[in-house]
C-alpha cells in the first residue's frame, strides 16, 4: 500500500531537500478528502531553476502495484509562474485545489534544471480538509 496518513491529521510535513537536486513526494490518497494543497517555501539561494509538479494516479495502489502509473496534472498558470527561474527571489506558495482532482492518489514533484544549492532550502508541507459525511 502506499504511504498511509494518520487518519485524525489534517496536515503532514516533509523535511528539506536540496534545491539542486529533483524530488517526488509520497503519494497522498485523496479518499474522502474535499481539497488538498501543498505549501512550497523555497529560498533563492543559488538562482534554482527547475518546474513545480503535480502527479494523479487512479490506480489502486501506485507503490507496489501500478497499472495506469502517474500522471502530471496540468496546474494553472499562476501555479507554474511560481516555477524558480533562476533569480535570487525565494517562493512562498500554496498549491491550492479545491476541489480536489479527480483521482485516488496524488504527489508534488520537483525537477530541478541548474543552479540551487545542496543545502536544504525547499521545504514542502501537505494540508488537506476532509469531506463532510456523506458527500
Amino acid at each position: 500500500m502506499a504511504q498511509s496518513y494518520d487518519s485524525q491529521s489534517d496536515y503532514t510535513r516533509a523535511g528539506g531537500v536540496a534545491t539542486n537536486a529533483s524530488f517526488t513526494g509520497d503519494w497522498v490518497p485523496l479518499f474522502a478528502l474535499a481539497s488538498i494543497g501543498w505549501q512550497v517555501v523555497m529560498t533563492g539561494t543559488g538562482n534554482p531553476v527547475g518546474t513545480f509538479g503535480v502527479d494523479i494516479s487512479c490506480d489502486e495502489d501506485p507503490v507496489n502495484k501500478p497499472v495506469l502509473g502517474a500522471t502530471p496534472l496540468t496546474l494553472t498558470s499562476a501555479m507554474t509562474a511560481q516555477n524558480p527561474t533562476g533569480t535570487g527571489a525565494a517562493v512562498n506558495y500554496l498549491f491550492d485545489f479545491s476541489p480536489r482532482p479527480d483521482a485516488r492518489w496524488i504527489r508534488f514533484n520537483y525537477v530541478a534544471t541548474s543552479g540551487g544549492s545542496a543545502s536544504k532550502l525547499l521545504l514542502i508541507g501537505a494540508a488537506w480538509r476532509r469531506a463532510a459525511r456523506g458527500s
